[in-house]
Order: C-alpha cells, then sequence, then structure tokens
C-alpha cells in the first residue's frame, strides 16, 4: 500500500521497525536489502542505503548485492 502511493518515507520506517523485530537474521536481512533498494531507487538517500548495505555486509560478509551496492 505504502509503495503503490509512493509513501516511501513511511515505508522505510516500517521496514526499520521490521528489522528491529526479525526473528532470524535471513529474515532482517532481506527486508534490509529491500529497504536499501528503496533509499537508492525511491529516496535517493545515498547515506542511509551505504549505511543498510554495510549492515548487512556486517551480517552477511558474503552477501553478494550489498557487496556489489557498495
Amino acid at each position: 500500500l505504502y509503495e503503490r502511493e509512493g509513501r516511501f518515507p513511511e515505508l522505510a520506517e516500517i521496514l526499520h521497525r521490521r528489522v528491529a523485530k526479525a526473528s532470524t537474521t535471513g529474515d532482517g536481512v532481506k527486508l534490509l536489502a529491500a529497504l536499501g533498494q528503496i533509499y537508492v531507487d525511491r529516496l535517493r538517500s545515498r547515506d542511509d542505503a551505504i549505511a543498510v548495505w554495510r549492515e548487512i555486509v556486517r551480517l552477511v560478509p558474503n552477501h553478494d548485492k550489498a557487496t556489489r551496492m557498495l
């Protein structure tokens, strides 16, 4: 709904909260990857995107997409 309506700042906030509540590292990484993509594609927030991709690499050092994005 948020994405369809173009409410990307709100979607980013929701994803941040969901990451904090993720039950597994894998779930958290998937949510972080979605968040990173929103920062890159929709919000054009380079610093936030870098922080997210770095967090993914911290959690999964060989994460292909996060490594490429950095």
